[in-house]
């Protein structure tokens, strides 16, 4: 049987190609789960840095209800622990389990304010709107470090996991604001509730 050397050879050059592209497909992958990667730490470092802020601003309404004389036996020493905890941890999804608890904590302050009248004394009032104003911020960090979750993580997934983990890089974690998204699949970060009190003081 007569070969065929002109097949051999388009046969050759288009496996040839083929492997180019996939080689370039890992390489631009590869590239783009790293900068995206690098991109998702830094919006998650303006989490960390508001969060930061919120828990001093937390204390400071705290501080200003036990001056007016409206802070429950155990608040106080249970705030400063569910903030320690939560700067401990570095895991979205467990974070946003401290945080929770950090809010619940001060809504349970500011009724005990509002319980005794004391909610419109200048210095608590400033304090809690500055709290607030923490709260807004750590909202609009929320949302731009969970709307890049998706893209980031079909990168990591499927036939590129390979490729993520060589480019030192692994699946993330949504940071969540409200405990009934946290089941199932949470694929609207922007309709998760915000961390902030409600305005009522």
């Amino acid at each position: 049987m007569d070969s065929n050397p002109t097949g051999t050879i388009a046969l050759f050059i288009g496996g040839g190609l083929l492997l180019l592209l996939w080689v370039a497909i890992i390489v631009v992958a590869r590239v783009q789960v790293r900068s995206l990667g690098e991109r998702l730490d830094h919006n998650w470092s303006d989490v960390e840095e508001t969060l930061s802020r919120r828990h001093r601003r937390a204390k400071k309404l705290a501080r200003e209800a036990d001056k007016l004389g409206a802070l429950e036996p155990g608040d106080m020493s249970a705030l400063n622990e569910a903030i320690a905890l939560a700067e401990q941890e570095n895991q979205p999804l467990l974070r946003a389990n401290y945080e929770d608890d950090i809010t619940l904590i001060l809504r349970r302050i500011v009724e005990s304010v509002r319980a005794v009248n004391r909610n419109k004394e200048r210095e608590y009032r400033l304090a809690y709107k500055r709290l607030k104003k923490a709260d807004k911020a750590v909202a609009k960090a929320r949302r731009d470090y969970n709307a890049m979750v998706p893209t980031y993580n079909f990168l990591c997934h499927g036939p590129l996991t390979a490729v993520a983990r060589s480019a030192g890089r692994a699946s993330s974690q949504y940071f969540l604001a409200d405990k009934l998204k946290r089941k199932g699949t949470y694929k609207k970060p922007k309709d998760a509730k915000v961390l902030e009190l409600e305005d009522k003081a």
